[in-house]
């Protein structure tokens, strides 16, 4: 199935505001999202000592949390779902189409981890035992909590890295529309040629006669080839900027859902704030201070 919808070029950031290029959100997926989601993986990898309340804490600290300033930071669920839906949307981009085998292989393990850990997620927000999700997360066999954080950080720098080169569309499409002015000239050459050959078979016969006026029965000179002119060549039809974008507004579709940190307005316009994981900040480059990923946020000045 074709889709044809077109989608708005919205990428968000950490603010919500606009993102440049698909490249970028990967970056900030890469910088805020993957920490976060590294943090979780490493308690449930020692969750085996917890207890009953520990579990449940656990699991409850996945999920968004509106403050009393109506702040509501993207939560760890929610950096798991971008996470995978960025894989998700750039699997259609032909930089990550032509990477090698054992990358889409890992990119394809690394999604089913993340689907797994967003089923539980989803689990516990409707009601179900985090007890029950923990012994199912220990059956899944995702002990090597090192491997895992290193499939992770190794698949994700990867996908930020491809979507960052230059697709060699354009040029190609270039040398496409070049090839038909080519083969005319090649055309063109041959004909010219032709029409030199006949002027020198004439010069021959001519000067090849006996001297009492008679010419000798020579076979008839072929027939003068007329030069004909290359057919115009059509100028190439520019591309819908819909066929161009397609990739970017299918990645759009996908990323769009994807759970947008809401600043507490005070927070949003303060010079100094705390945070549930600072006790000050002054910018929002470091994901213990960014505001759009805090649960917690308190104006300082």
């Amino acid at each position: 199935m074709k889709w044809v919808v077109v989608f708005f070029l919205t990428l968000f950031t950490s603010w919500g505001a606009l993102a440049a290029a698909p490249n970028d959100y990967a970056l900030q997926v890469l910088q805020k999202d993957l920490p976060r989601s590294l943090r979780w993986f490493g308690r449930m990898n020692q969750a085996q000592n917890l207890s009953q309340v520990e579990v449940y804490e656990l699991y409850r600290s996945t999920l968004p949390e509106a403050q009393g300033n109506q702040q509501q930071g993207i939560s760890v669920k929610g950096s798991i779902e971008r996470m995978l839906l960025l894989l998700e949307g750039a699997r259609y981009f032909e930089q990550i189409q032509k990477a090698p085998v054992e990358f889409q292989n890992k990119k394809e393990i690394t999604m089913r981890v993340l689907q797994a850990a967003k089923d539980e997620m989803d689990r516990f927000q409707f009601g179900e035992d985090p007890q029950v999700l923990l012994e199912e997360w220990r059956s899944f066999g995702l002990t090597d909590f090192e491997r895992l954080s290193a499939d992770l950080v190794e698949t994700f720098t990867e996908v930020q890295r491809l979507l960052n080169e230059p697709v060699m569309v354009a040029l190609e499409q270039k040398v496409d529309a070049q090839s038909p002015v080519e083969g005319a000239d090649e055309g063109q050459s041959a004909v010219e040629v032709v029409g030199n050959d006949v002027e020198s078979t004439e010069s021959l016969v001519a000067a090849d006669k006996k001297e009492d006026g008679t010419a000798p029965v020579v076979a008839a000179a072929p027939t003068p080839v007329v030069e004909v002119a290359p057919a115009p060549t059509p100028e190439p039809t520019p591309m819908n900027p819909t066929e161009i974008a397609f990739e970017k507004q299918r990645f759009t579709s996908y990323i769009q859902s994807a759970e947008a940190g809401q600043v507490a307005g005070e927070c949003k316009d303060a010079r100094t704030w705390k945070t549930d994981q600072a006790e000050s900040c002054q910018s929002d480059d470091s994901l213990e201070c960014d505001r759009s990923y805090a649960r917690q946020c308190k104006k300082l000045q």
